[in-house]
């Protein structure tokens, strides 16, 4: 075992590396696929953002709680503290932030994206790759070549990270999935004139370049790509609620979450029943 890690946080936990030079596993007891234990730590990292944010958000409310009843009971001039305008106006303020994300940006809203999040596990497809992803994948973030029918570069890097390939693809697929009305899709418009591909002809452009035969189950990439976006739109509507939103267009950007969460639901709901 190395160096105990001084951490900031999570102390009650000892966390050290572990090395295993020249160590030998006999075959029956390996765990997994050779060469595929960085997906394992990956998950374990992603199962405890889940549970580190449950920690905080109930610590955070237990402490809410205390607060209110010591006010309740701190006497200040004959009266309780929380008696108090400018109590009331930070406990209120407070209360605000730990709330749930349905009451904070509106119930059709966070209810169709969360219910959305409880369902996308089920849908999942068996596969599993592991690529370099843009995490960005659209046409805001190329440039296209001047006098070439190609893309001279790729911008915007910044949210680069390991994923699945298909997720990068359907990401990229997007407008063909949304209405022109309200959400700039491709739905329900005639892009043969403007040179545009169809979806289809778009992934099975892809699948020839990726050595792909076809990809099953692709309404589920599609539909995560969506909520992703849903999720996305959901915290700048947030933003541009406590006044924290920089961008002109925030507020246009934020009201299509509730869209966004729907045309996800749709394209998700077949694969859950």
């Amino acid at each position: 075992m190395g160096r105990e890690e001084h951490k900031l946080g999570i102390r009650g936990s000892s966390t050290t590396p572990l090395i295993f030079e020249d160590c030998k596993v006999p075959v029956e007891n390996v765990l997994g696929e050779i060469g595929k234990g960085h997906k394992v730590a990956f998950n374990v990292l992603n199962y405890g953002r889940f549970k580190l944010a449950a920690m905080c958000s109930g610590g955070a409310k237990a402490v809410i709680a205390e607060a209110c009843r010591y006010a309740n009971d701190r006497k200040q001039f004959g009266q309780a503290i929380a008696s108090s305008p400018i109590f009331a106006e930070h406990g209120t303020n407070i209360a605000a932030v730990f709330d749930t994300d349905a009451a904070k940006i509106g119930a059709p809203i966070g209810n169709t994206v969360l219910l959305a999040y409880d369902r996308l596990p089920e849908g999942v497809p068996q596969d599993d790759e592991t690529t370099l992803s843009h995490g960005d994948s659209r046409l805001g973030n190329m440039i296209i070549h001047p006098g070439e029918p190609r893309v001279a570069a790729v911008l915007a890097w910044e949210l680069c990270t390991l994923g699945h390939p298909l997720a990068h693809v359907a990401y990229t697929c997007v407008p063909w999935n949304l209405p022109a009305e309200r959400l700039n899709g491709y739905m329900g418009c005639d892009l043969a004139p403007l040179g545009y591909p169809s979806e289809a002809e778009f992934v099975a452009d892809y699948c020839r370049h990726a050595g792909r035969a076809d990809i099953p189950h692709w309404p589920f990439y599609v539909a995560f790509a969506m909520f992703r976006l849903a999720a996305i739109s959901q915290g700048i509507a947030g933003r541009v609620r406590d006044g924290t939103a920089a961008g002109a267009d925030a507020a246009e950007r934020g009201a299509r979450a509730p869209l966004l969460a729907a045309r996800a639901w749709e394209l998700l709901r077949p694969l859950t029943e």
